[in-house]
C-alpha cells in the first residue's frame, strides 16, 4: 500500500509541476508567440464597432471590458501567434495594461501631439523698379578757333 501512494504522489507531482510550468512560459512571453517592442499610435475601427481588451495575446484569454471604435492606443509590445499569424498589440487602457487584437484597428499618428505644420510656399519677391535711364546730354565741344 505504501508503495502505491509513493508511486500516486509521485505522478500528481509530476502532472502538477509540468502544466504550471507550460503555463508560466506562455504567460512570461514564451509560447506560442513571437514578442516585439513597439512603439506606436492605433484607432479602433473594427467593423462590430469595439474590439475586446483582454488580458492576454490570444482568444483563450478572458476579456476584461470592450473598447468602442474612435479611440486611440499605444502599442508598446505585439505578439504573432507563430500557428495562425494573428497579431496582438499590448495598450494601457483605464489604468491597465492588456492586449487587443491588432485586425480591429488602423496604424495612425500620435493623436496627443501637434502635428508640425506644414511649410507654406513663400511668394517669390519682385524685383524693386529701377529707373529709367536717362539719356545722358553730350556738352559740345568748342570749336577750336584757329
Amino acid at each position: 500500500m505504501k508503495k502505491h501512494i509513493g508511486i500516486i504522489i509521485a505522478v500528481i507531482c509530476m502532472i502538477c509541476t509540468a502544466f504550471p510550468l507550460n503555463v508560466m512560459a506562455d504567460a512570461a512571453g514564451g509560447g506560442d508567440y513571437n514578442y516585439q517592442y513597439a512603439d506606436y499610435w492605433v484607432v479602433v475601427s473594427a467593423w462590430d464597432g469595439y474590439v475586446n481588451f483582454r488580458y492576454g495575446p490570444g482568444l483563450e484569454y478572458g476579456i476584461v471590458y470592450p473598447i468602442y471604435n474612435g479611440e486611440y492606443l499605444h502599442v508598446q509590445q505585439t505578439a504573432q501567434n507563430m500557428y495562425d499569424g494573428l497579431t496582438w498589440g499590448q495598450v494601457s487602457y483605464g489604468g491597465s495594461a492588456g492586449w487587443i487584437s491588432l485586425t480591429e484597428v488602423i496604424a495612425t499618428g500620435n493623436p496627443y501631439t501637434q502635428p508640425e505644420p506644414e511649410p507654406q510656399p513663400q511668394p517669390e519677391p519682385e524685383p524693386e523698379p529701377q529707373p529709367e535711364p536717362q539719356p545722358q546730354v553730350q556738352p559740345e565741344k568748342e570749336k577750336n578757333p584757329s
